[in-house]
């Protein structure tokens, strides 16, 4: 929890609902906060790491004239939303807005349920004047890309995207850093990603502005540098193929920066690669300048058939050849998802015979399991079970040690939120 000038309280307060799983998003709004004076004159800005901080705020926060109260929840975090937004309308004098993935597919539910104001999309230009004006009590009628409700639904979609040159994906006024967002969007459209449709185009951060970055990362001492993308080699990309001149710009000026200080991370986690991106020049630049000693590569599916299904784009020969070069000089972790709707046994087998062959090639596989989420053509699809014995496979390669991963309970999860999503949602279905 963090409380500002104390002695100095301002009419108003900003509370972020600054959650592990929601910070990075939520740091992008903040790094475009601090360029507007009057906000940092006229407002106190908190933060509530968790469900408690929240709750000792919302007590400590009642003499403000005016409280707003800011959410980002992905898809698989709608329990959450239900449990806080449960008593949130409960409080008075406090102003509800949320965004996000989730958020800007489900904008009227979420009205519904007690939110004030819902951000679709991205926001980066928006926000900041959305508060200046609900702060001064001024119209915000002409904001675009922000829903809620008069005498009737409300709601001006964007008719450009953000300039993310434009603004930093950090904060050196609030002190939030973390990974470097280098790309946003995505040109693939696979059925159960909601990139696609919430990023109607690809952009790329500038090398200026994200050496910027990484120099206030550094004032922080926080010198271990890892970047963001839906996938990692797409950097400035030449339509199917990495941009050799640029990666090596990339990396050359952020080890420059940092020096022997600190580490760079790239297509590693927090980003995975894809196949079709991966050549033997990539590979041998990355090794010139990176720390980690991992590539991820997403191959989603074994399945012939699910591959075209889901809009992958490649085929299981680019991913054995991508696991081929890589492993000459990284480890090689392939992304595997079991569960889909659309998937059936023949399916899963094909794919349990090629994580056999991955696994002949010395790579680690990092299992997950089909989660639904809002905007893609699956999120009110059902996923569909694992047989006893493709089960008893995976949890004997998993005690081998050649799979990992978080697929147990993102099972539990997904059949969680295909229920919740039927009660909620069974109106989109009629």
């Amino acid at each position: 929890m963090f409380l500002r000038n104390l002695s100095k309280i301002k009419s108003s307060c900003l509370i972020f609902y600054y959650s592990k799983e929601n910070k990075h998003s939520l740091r992008y709004l903040l790094a475009s906060l601090e360029k507007n004076k009057f906000l940092l004159k006229n407002t106190d800005f908190l933060f509530a790491y968790n469900e408690n901080d929240l709750k000792n705020l919302l007590k400590r926060t009642h003499f403000y004239k005016k409280r707003i109260v800011c959410f980002s929840f992905f898809s698989t975090q709608i329990e959450d939303v239900l449990k806080i937004i449960g008593y949130l309308k409960k409080e008075k004098n406090l102003i509800k807005i949320i965004g996000g993935a989730f958020s800007s597919f489900c904008y009227e539910r979420l009205l519904e349920m007690g939110f004030d104001y819902v951000f679709i999309g991205e926001a980066e230009d928006t926000f900041p004047l959305f508060l200046e004006r609900i702060v001064k009590e001024e119209n915000i009628d002409d904001l675009e890309g922000i829903a809620y409700k008069k005498e009737r639904l409300f709601l001006k979609r964007r008719t450009k995207n953000v300039d993310i040159n434009k603004y930093l994906p950090v904060s050196r006024y609030f002190k939030k850093t973390g990974p470097i967002e280098i790309t946003r969007g995505c040109t693939f459209k696979c059925k159960f990603c909601s990139t696609p449709a919430l990023f109607k185009s690809m952009r790329h951060r500038n090398l200026e502005v994200i050496f910027e970055t990484v120099k206030i990362m550094k004032e922080f001492n926080f010198c271990d540098i890892r970047f963001l993308s839906p996938n990692a080699f797409s950097y400035f990309c030449l339509k199917k193929a990495p941009n050799l001149e640029m990666i090596e710009k990339l990396l050359k000026g952020t080890r420059k920066i940092i020096k022997n200080e600190g580490k760079i991370f790239f297509g590693s986690f927090p980003s995975e690669v894809r196949p079709d991106f991966i050549n033997k020049e990539i590979i041998k630049l990355l090794k010139k300048f990176v720390d980690n000693d991992n590539i991820i590569i997403g191959a989603q599916s074994g399945s012939i058939r699910l591959l075209k299904l889901l809009n992958r784009g490649h085929t299981k020969e680019e991913v054995i050849e991508a696991v081929r070069i890589t492993k000459e000089e990284f480890k090689v972790y392939v992304d595997i998802i079991l569960g889909f709707p659309q998937e059936n046994y023949e399916d899963r087998k094909e794919t349990i015979a090629f994580i056999k062959e991955l696994m002949k090639l010395e790579a680690k596989i990092h299992l997950h399991y089909f989660l639904p989420l809002a905007g893609t053509p699956l999120f009110l699809e059902k996923p569909t079970p694992l047989e006893k014995e493709i089960k008893k496979q995976i949890e004997r390669w998993e005690g081998e040690g050649k799979i990992f991963g978080q697929w147990r309970k993102q099972l539990e999860l997904s059949l969680k939120l295909s229920s919740l999503y039927k009660e909620l949602f069974s109106y989109l279905e009629r």
